[in-house]
């Protein structure tokens, strides 16, 4: 199964969340706020 350990590896999403934001690109926000 190809996503068989996909919640083993749990990371923070914040540095990705600033490049997107640094280069611009439009994120999604779907916390609900």
């Amino acid at each position: 199964d190809l996503h068989a350990g996909i919640d083993d590896a749990v990371f923070d999403l914040t540095p990705l969340l600033e490049w997107a934001d640094r280069d611009g690109v439009d994120v999604e926000d779907d916390t609900g706020e």
